[in-house]
């Protein structure tokens, strides 16, 4: 009976454990859509036939191909919200959740698209960001609302993150 009550409360805590957010793994970044190489899209897959749900993707220009002329303007990260690979159960749309400004630096990595913008190198763009969308857990917050005065509380938007590559 001891090891069934134990079971069952171990069970429980890994639930609620796991519907978390895990903070090592957690990047957020802060877009200002009206800088230069910032790019927002809403809904840019489009088909004849079929209208996929609202989706949309930040791109932001960077500078991790500078060494290689005929490449550098392709480098990018692209951010995209409602298209997943991983399952969301009975989530509609794309997941999103209001968390305090209050801590947000010490709970969370926090970078910025300026910071994005200015790496030079894939490596650390990836090691901070992650390498793929389940490497590490992207959020976008909109400078918009995270500089708002009057509220005390952001939205973080998941998003999958996607880079420009190429093969040498």
């Amino acid at each position: 009976m001891k090891f069934v009550i134990f079971f069952i409360s171990g069970l429980l805590t890994y639930n609620s454990l796991s519907s978390q957010v895990v903070t090592d793994d957690t990047v957020v970044c802060i877009i200002d859509t009206t800088n230069s190489y910032v790019e927002f899209v809403k809904n840019p897959i489009k088909r004849d036939n079929y209208q996929p749900p609202d989706h949309w993707q930040i791109r932001i220009d960077g500078h991790y191909y500078d060494h290689v002329p005929y490449d550098k303007d392709i480098a990018c990260i692209v951010f995209s919200a409602g298209w997943w690979s991983g399952n969301l159960g009975n989530i509609s749309g794309f997941p999103k959740k209001r968390v305090p400004k209050k801590g947000l630096t010490e709970r969370f990595i926090v970078v910025d698209d300026e910071w994005i913008n200015q790496q030079t190198s894939l490596n650390s763009l990836g090691r901070k960001l992650g390498y793929a969308p389940f490497s590490k857990y992207n959020y976008i917050i909109f400078s918009q609302d995270y500089d708002c005065a009057d509220s005390d509380s952001v939205t973080m938007h998941r998003v999958e993150i996607g880079y420009s590559e190429v093969q040498y």
